[in-house]
C-alpha cells in the first residue's frame, strides 16, 4: 500500500474526491469575511488530526508577528502575539500558560514579572491572558484582562 499523497498521483485525486480531504486555503478569507458580523463564531469541528491547530496558527499568522518565549522584565513569557502593520486594530496577547496552578496566578506572574516591560514601544491595546490546564479533572481556566501601557 502506498504511503504518499503527492499532487497529481491517483491516491491524492482520490483524497481530493473523498469526504476526508479537506482544503483549508480559503480558511484565512472566509474568516475575514466573518469578522465584525453576524457570522463571527466559526466552529471548526474536526477529528483528531486534520489541523485545526494548523489552521487556527496559520491565521493567527495572518494578523499577528508570534514569539514564544518572549524575554520581559525579569523572565520569559510564554507566547506574545504583536499585531502586524496591517492589522494594528488587533490588540497585542501576552499569554502565560500553567498547569495544575491558576489563571489568576498565570495572570500575576505576567505582572510581577514585567514581561510588559518588553512591548515599551508597543501604542495599542493589551490583552493579557493567564491560561490553566488542571490535570486531574482535565480543565482548563482562562482568565483574559485588558491592560493599558
Amino acid at each position: 500500500m502506498e504511503g504518499y499523497l503527492n499532487p497529481g498521483s491517483d491516491l491524492f485525486e482520490m483524497a481530493l474526491r473523498s469526504q476526508i480531504f479537506v482544503d483549508k486555503s480559503g480558511l484565512i478569507e472566509k474568516t475575514n469575511r466573518c469578522v465584525r458580523t453576524l457570522q463571527r463564531y466559526i466552529c471548526v469541528s474536526r477529528p483528531r488530526r486534520f489541523g485545526k491547530s494548523m489552521g487556527v496558527d496559520m491565521l493567527a499568522r495572518e494578523y499577528y508577528t508570534i514569539i514564544r518565549k518572549m524575554l520581559g522584565g525579569r523572565g520569559f513569557a510564554d507566547i506574545c502575539m504583536i499585531p502586524r502593520k496591517i492589522h494594528l486594530d488587533k490588540p497585542a496577547v501576552v499569554i502565560e500558560l500553567k498547569w495544575d496552578k491558576s489563571a489568576e496566578g498565570a495572570i500575576q506572574q505576567i505582572k510581577n514579572k514585567e514581561y510588559i516591560d518588553a512591548l515599551k514601544d508597543y501604542q495599542g491595546d493589551l490583552l493579557l491572558a493567564g491560561i490553566n490546564y488542571d490535570k486531574k479533572t482535565k480543565k482548563h481556566s482562562c482568565i483574559i484582562e485588558k491592560w493599558h501601557l
